[in-house]
């Protein structure tokens, strides 16, 4: 099993260029990166922090792509299957339960009382039920 270790490799960002990852967003541009670790290599996973060395997440590095880090966590954690598991198991809980709502689909077959017309196409709400297994 490959496991992703969370090391000494460090990434320090441009003064300011934290804002955007505190609030949530995952893509750091190579244009708000002051330094990086010499040893770090494309796909490793780097430790993030702020220009005044405060700790902000970890992500995978790609010095290739102007979007050079992608932040996998805001915790120090290492990326192992256990991670990967909790990951989907998390997206699936959370589409089970935004599709558990309704379905929404697109036909022209439909009627008048259960679609709404847009341009010639109708979208249908249909219960949709969710069979646990």
């Amino acid at each position: 099993m490959h496991i992703l270790k969370l090391n000494t490799l460090k990434l320090i960002l441009n003064p300011k260029e934290d804002r955007r990852v505190k609030r949530g967003h995952c893509w750091i541009f190579s244009n708000e990166i002051k330094s990086v670790d010499i040893n770090a290599k494309p796909g490793d996973l780097v430790s993030v922090y702020s220009s005044d060395d405060r700790f902000i997440g970890c992500g995978l590095y790609n010095p290739n792509s102007l979007i050079s880090i992608r932040i996998v966590s805001n915790t120090n954690t290492e990326l192992d299957s256990n991670w990967f598991k909790n990951k989907i198991a998390e997206a699936l809980k959370f589409r089970l339960d935004l599709f558990s709502i309704c379905l929404l689909y697109t036909s022209d077959a439909a009627d008048e009382r259960s679609s709404v017309d847009l341009g010639g196409r109708r979208i249908i709400k249909k219960k949709n039920k969710i069979h646990k297994r």
